[in-house]
């Protein structure tokens, strides 16, 4: 396989069924990769074992393949526990700590899009047993996105983060180990993950990872609210996919050939035609 070939993919988590917020996600990183004559993953985040269900991993690959987004590979996280013990294990033990915070002691924390600015309570605590922390030191404090330009972190919402929780592994930190063993390159997703690639970033150096490329996209809001799997008016069905894939190239802002009608030839067009230079560098965008 070619170092320089394409790779991208689509990670969702079976929590519910597949909404037009994630919808976004699966064909912006979709059309990017084929458009660069690249392969597209789709990688179940089934990692979190209490909401994760098996009906809805079925049902995100059904759509999926409804409406023609045919992924070159299925990757399951619950296939892949061993390598994230592996890994967690060459962490040095000097860079980690035991966290016993509590959630109500972390919501009194200084918040952030990046998620609560830990304080290093549990720092010099030298717990045996609990959520495992990772220090963030010598960080890199900005990186060039394909999207949003140059994003920087301010060194005030530097924070210690979480790798391993007292029952799981960390969505971070897993999706960090996952990119590497799937040969992602380029990773495209909504702008409400833009500041975790901070803590991604400073992990895959920690492990000689090779560097990516990031492009967040607007995500989806109705109003003031963001668009979730709670908002079952917003899942998407087959029955309406020109319609559905119509709006969301208008909300990317990509050229839509008037005389095509098929489904099949408009997403070829959106294909051939795309331009990340159009996509709206704005964090979120109102679905009309």
């Amino acid at each position: 396989m070619s170092d320089n070939l394409y790779i991208g993919r689509f990670a969702p988590s079976p929590s519910g069924k597949l909404h037009i917020g994630s919808f976004l996600s699966a064909i912006t990183s979709y059309i990017d990769a084929k458009h660069n004559n690249g392969l597209w993953k789709l990688r179940i985040d089934d990692i979190d074992s209490e909401r994760s269900k098996k009906i809805y991993s079925e049902n995100i690959i059904k759509i999926l393949k409804d409406f023609l987004l045919d992924p070159d590979e299925i990757y399951y996280q619950t296939d892949h526990l061993n390598d994230y013990v592996n890994y967690l294990d060459r962490i040095p033990k000097e860079k980690t700590y035991f966290c016993e915070c509590t959630r109500k002691i972390i919501s009194t924390l200084p918040q952030h899009d990046i998620g609560a600015i830990y304080n290093g309570r549990c720092l010099n605590k030298n717990l045996k047993y609990g959520a495992l922390r990772m220090q963030m030191k010598k960080i890199n404090f900005s990186f060039d996105d394909l999207n949003l330009g140059l994003i920087k972190l301010d060194k005030t919402h530097v924070s210690d983060f979480i790798v391993r929780g007292k029952n799981q592994f960390a969505y971070v930190f897993c999706c960090v180990i996952d990119d590497y063993l799937q040969g992602v390159n380029t990773i495209v997703r909504g702008s409400d993950l833009v500041f975790q690639t901070f803590q991604q970033r400073y992990l895959q150096e920690l492990f000689s990872f090779p560097t990516l490329s990031y492009l967040h996209h607007p995500v989806l809001y109705d109003g003031k609210r963001k668009i979730s799997k709670s908002d079952q008016d917003k899942e998407i069905h087959p029955d309406n996919r020109t319609e559905i894939l119509v709006s969301m190239l208008k909300i990317l802002n990509q050229k839509i050939a008037p005389n095509i009608k098929s489904y099949k030839s408009i997403l070829e067009h959106a294909i051939e035609s795309w331009d990340i230079k159009a996509i709206p560098n704005s964090t979120r965008i109102n679905l009309c």
